[in-house]
């Protein structure tokens, strides 16, 4: 029992890793490294025990999964209720600028994040953009309030929402143009 936990431990550390390389990367690589050795340490002294160990880290990778899943479904539906029934595209950040969402996946955690640069970053992890008469209004994501948040740090944006990104009944995959 007690390798069961060691296991799910040593899961949550690589969830914990891959969420946080952009943000500090090289404190990151160095727990990753000690959690390997120790990983390798258990597992040969745990040879009986290694079943145990291994669902414990399933069960871990599970949990993260799961979590993943429902953080872009918070997403979605954040988006929806900043919109208020008007077309609206999410935009995900990428090395140098934003891309449109085309899938649920863009929306997780794990793939939705700002670039870093010496800890600081000049782009927001998502951006919403709600058609309006007069002129596209811009959100920003914000993991902290776990909703789109008025404003962007720079107004300008070279998508416009040209129809909901989704809704409870279908996804459209094409979303933003240009």
């Amino acid at each position: 029992m007690r390798y069961l936990g060691l296991g799910f431990i040593a899961g949550v550390t690589w969830l914990y890793v891959l969420a946080q390389i952009p943000v500090r990367p090289w404190l990151l690589y160095a727990i990753a490294i000690t959690a390997i050795f120790a990983a390798i340490t258990v597992w040969r002294h745990a040879t009986r025990n290694s079943a145990n160990l291994a669902i414990g880290f399933a069960a871990a990778s599970i949990v993260g999964f799961v979590g993943a899943i429902y953080m872009a479904a918070t997403v979605m539906g954040q988006a929806e209720v900043s919109a208020s029934g008007r077309p609206f595209c999410i935009q995900v950040a990428s090395p140098s600028d934003y891309t449109p969402a085309r899938t649920l996946l863009d929306l997780s955690p794990l793939t939705m994040r700002a670039a870093t640069a010496s800890g600081r970053s000049m782009m927001h992890h998502a951006i919403l953009v709600v058609a309006d008469p007069a002129g596209a209004q811009l959100f920003h994501w914000s993991y902290h309030k776990r909703q789109f948040v008025p404003g962007t740090l720079n107004d300008r944006t070279p998508a416009t929402a040209r129809r909901s990104f989704a809704s409870r009944t279908r996804i459209s995959l094409t979303a933003c143009q240009s």
